[in-house]
């Protein structure tokens, strides 16, 4: 009787590794299939924020904006709990 439990908890215990193993797997090759279009976008908005910058560094109050934005970027405000 116990041998028969023992072997019924190993196989749930196996299943349930496999699964959690699977869906593991799953969530790893969705994340590497997004990683690549995700840093061509950030790549593309990087470039079109230096080429704005470019042509709008002579106006004050746009560069106060990148500025602003420039120290955010660098400095994320913290989290209030």
């Amino acid at each position: 009787m116990v041998l028969a439990l023992t072997v019924v908890g190993n196989v749930f215990y196996v299943l349930r590794y496999r699964e959690a193993h699977r869906d593991s797997a799953r969530v790893e090759e969705s994340y590497s299939q997004q990683l690549p279009t995700a840093s061509i976008r950030l790549q593309a908005l990087e470039g079109v924020i230096r080429d704005f910058a470019a042509r709008a560094g002579g106006e004050p109050e746009i560069a106060d904006i990148l500025r602003q934005h420039s120290l955010i970027s660098t400095n994320p405000p913290e989290a209030k709990p």
